[in-house]
């Protein structure tokens, strides 16, 4: 089963991934670089809000253990 952390980790990676080539497209001037970019935009668009939801279920979840005692205090 993956963890919380790999997931966001992930997800991280797929927006950071997805940044940069907007980017290159900001940059290269393509032709049909206004349709791709578009597209790119909007895949940005839900790998961020995947990855804000999946930051919230971590911190939701380290809020959670913080809460929980490792073991009992004498």
């Amino acid at each position: 089963m993956r963890t919380y952390r790999s997931e966001v980790t992930d997800f991280a990676a797929q927006y950071q991934a997805m940044s940069t080539r907007l980017m290159l497209l900001d940059v290269a001037h393509r032709p049909a670089s206004a349709t791709a970019l578009r597209l790119m935009r909007a895949k940005l668009d839900v790998i961020e809000e995947a990855l804000q939801r999946q930051s919230i279920l971590l911190a939701q979840k380290l809020a959670n253990l913080s809460k929980t005692p490792a073991h009992a205090d004498p």
